[in-house]
């Protein structure tokens, strides 16, 4: 396939970046080393200097020098100590590294350069929740038990329907188990909760006996605003951190930060979330009440990480919630990255997002699209696995396995991708007008979706284009393969109105794909 400019100068742009983020450190050490030796020469050729001196001074100045390259301290932090304080009693570039256990209800604000560590996955749990005790409610019929926990802060988020209480952001556990808020007593089962605003208690309707039970309170374990932040195998759970937001990083105010092998897990809002030139990698991030991971900004890397299970507490995901969803992104590599079984959409990007590259990524079975890029620019869909994506009813083409959503110049090749039968659509362009934006309109045009390989297991189920508007034009869709069951493919084509194959050729589009046709479901 012929390469356009613009995939070419992306081509071009996430390279560099990629080269450049991981020689910048050397880079830089490299020159200083360079400085200091040029330094250390000529102070110890001096003439006018006793050899004695000469020798002792060398010495010395090596020593400060060649240490000037390491971390200004290393910090051994052991369970039961307030880590927050000794964070920040500490300079800029500290290496804090955890001991084994669990730490509760640490709320830590980084500074420029510091890192945090444990000694290995699943060794380290920074756990944001904190036990409280049910007693009977006298008279009480029937009976009640309920534990005081104070106000219950409400988020911004915006609830799936018939699930109006996703917003309370403090999570209440029984057993480690999360319950669910319910709107009444009358509603109490053993697997839910009430929280009563007018005297501030969690209430239950089932004997507490020796249970263990805590309530989400802390609402971050890393976040504010300083740059260059390391975070590797630690586990966070049970933060209250707003929808929005993540338990490591907050508002995603800090840049340059990585997250390495890390686990997220039952926190109310996301598990993480980042700002410009960060990474996230190799981490689990699971069971998370909105969302896996946000962010945004320019540089982000999102790669070899586990998003799964998100959104049990029900966020609209029409609105934002999921695996993970991205705004404002000024080239990003989302690559290696198993996305599956979320409550919503599985990678989004939104909001004048352009040079995304979204390569080798498999992703099964969430409730929304599986790769959604709207409102964006000049990105590259391909080499992706993407299966079974989507939630019943099916609503014309919604729910796509990629969906390419009033976005222009995105290239979609080389893709494989698998269609349920009773729900979620194939490769789509969704053209609205959306208005304007930071690099032109936003349109579902200039797009191509070429080489990629779509079965459809069901006799419904389109690709092509959902033209609401008629202002999109000049995408190409071509070389595509089709598997597809006989007789069936009037249903599988759209292109301003269903089509069968040979009317989607006709309308310019897969003039050099094929179908290849399944039997005939026995009758």
């Amino acid at each position: 396939m012929k390469q356009s400019k613009f995939f070419l100068k992306w081509r071009f742009a996430h390279r560099s970046f990629v080269h450049s983020a991981e020689g910048f450190k050397t880079q830089i050490w490299t020159s200083l080393l360079g400085v200091q030796l040029s330094f250390l020469r000529n102070f110890v050729s001096s003439p006018k200097l006793p050899r004695r001196f000469l020798r002792s001074s060398a010495i010395c100045v090596s020593v400060f020098m060649f240490s000037s390259l390491s971390n200004a301290e290393t910090i051994s932090l052991k369970t039961g100590e307030n880590i927050a304080t000794i964070v920040a009693g500490a300079p800029e570039g500290t290496s804090f590294v955890f001991s084994a256990g669990t730490y509760h209800l640490q709320q830590i604000t980084p500074k420029k350069g510091d890192s945090f560590a444990g000694p290995a996955t699943g060794m380290v749990v920074l756990d944001g929740a904190e036990p409280i005790k049910f007693s009977s409610v006298a008279g009480s019929s029937p009976q009640l038990w309920q534990a005081s926990i104070g106000a219950n802060p409400l988020d911004l988020g915006r609830c799936f329907t018939g699930h109006t209480l996703c917003h309370y952001t403090r999570e209440l556990f029984v057993s480690s188990t999360v319950l669910m808020p319910v709107a009444s007593t009358g509603q109490l089962t053993a697997s839910t909760w009430f929280y009563d605003s007018t005297n501030g208690t969690a209430v239950i309707n089932f004997n507490p006996g020796s249970k263990t039970f805590e309530i989400g309170t802390s609402t971050c374990a890393f976040c504010g605003y300083a740059t260059n932040v390391t975070i590797k195998n630690l586990t966070v759970e049970r933060y209250a951190s707003p929808s929005q937001t993540g338990a490591i990083g907050g508002n995603g105010n800090g840049a340059y930060w990585t997250v390495n092998n890390v686990v997220g897990l039952y926190n109310h809002g996301g598990a993480v979330q980042i700002g410009a030139n960060s990474t996230v990698e190799n981490s689990y991030l699971h069971h998370n009440g909105q969302k896996g991971i946000g962010g945004g900004g320019a540089n982000l890397q999102i790669v070899n990480n586990e998003i799964a299970y998100n959104n049990y507490d029900w966020f609209d995901y029409g609105w934002e919630a999921g695996g993970a969803k991205f705004g404002d992104l000024n080239i990003a590599e989302i690559s290696n990255n198993y996305v599956h079984d979320n409550n919503g959409t599985g990678l989004w990007d939104d909001g004048n997002s352009i040079y995304v590259h979204y390569k080798s990524n498999r992703i099964e079975n969430n409730a929304g699209s599986g790769i959604q890029h709207e409102i964006g620019y000049n990105s590259v869909i391909e080499d992706n696995t993407i299966n079974r994506n989507g939630a019943a009813p099916r609503i014309s083409m919604w729910d796509g396995q990629i969906s390419v959503q009033n976005s222009t110049n995105t290239v979609v090749q080389n893709n494989t991708v698998i269609v349920a039968a009773a729900y979620g659509s194939g490769l789509v362009i969704v053209n609205q007008d959306r208005g304007s934006g930071t690099y032109g309109p936003h349109l579902g045009a200039y797009d191509t979706v070429e080489n990629n390989n779509v079965t459809y297991e069901g006799t419904d189920g389109a690709g092509g284009v959902m033209g609401i508007v008629a202002t999109g034009v000049a995408n190409i869709i071509d070389y595509n393969t089709y598997h597809i069951t006989v007789g069936l493919d009037k249903h599988h084509f759209e292109a301003f109105g269903v089509k069968t194959f040979v009317q989607f050729q006709a309308a310019g589009f897969d003039q050099h794909g094929q179908i290849v046709w399944n039997a005939a479901p026995a009758k």
